[in-house]
């Protein structure tokens, strides 16, 4: 379960990248994660004049079967603090964390301090309003290292207030 070895330190995260903005195409176009690509232009393909995109234009579902089980809903309760509640676990990403998280805020699972780097990742989404990725090294006590990517795409309401994050989450070799 790679919360609770991150926790236990079993396993420690390192080399970091974030990509956000014009980056972000040029990752999807020399090397994305399968799925990737499609997931951020439904997005962008819903992205209004007002600078939102709402939970009720993105439906996962359209993206096939091969891509569904990548994708991970978020919702963002309150504004100071936020909290980020589990809405949907794909499969995929459920595998990677050896567990569902679906239905359960990120604060109470007794893993702070393991999700920390996530739950600052998806406050940088929610201020800046636009999709940011982050890509980190995953390494074992044992020295097994994996790779784990993740995109996270900003759901507002029409007054531009973040609600929620259409994510998408991959583990790369």
């Amino acid at each position: 379960n790679l919360a609770k070895d991150i926790d236990s330190g079993s396993v420690n995260v390192d080399g970091r990248r974030i990509l956000e903005s014009a980056a972000l195409s040029e990752y999807f176009e020399s090397k994305g994660p399968p799925g990737f690509d499609r997931a951020f232009a439904l997005w962008q393909a819903n992205y209004t004049s007002k600078g939102v995109v709402s939970r009720s234009e993105i439906d996962p579902v359209a993206l096939g079967a091969e891509v569904l089980p990548q994708v991970v809903l978020i919702d963002v309760v309150g504004n100071s603090p936020r909290r980020f509640r589990y809405r949907l676990v794909g499969s995929a990403a459920e595998r990677i964390y050896g567990e569902d998280y679906a239905g359960r805020f990120m604060d109470e699972m007794g893993r702070v301090s393991a999700m920390k780097t996530v739950m600052e990742f998806y406050e940088t989404v929610c201020d800046r309003g636009y999709p940011v990725l982050l890509e980190g090294d995953y390494v074992t006590k044992t020295g097994v290292q994996f790779r784990v990517v993740r995109l996270a795409m900003p759901l507002s309401d029409m007054g531009g207030r973040v609600t929620g994050l259409f994510c998408m989450m991959a583990k790369i070799d």
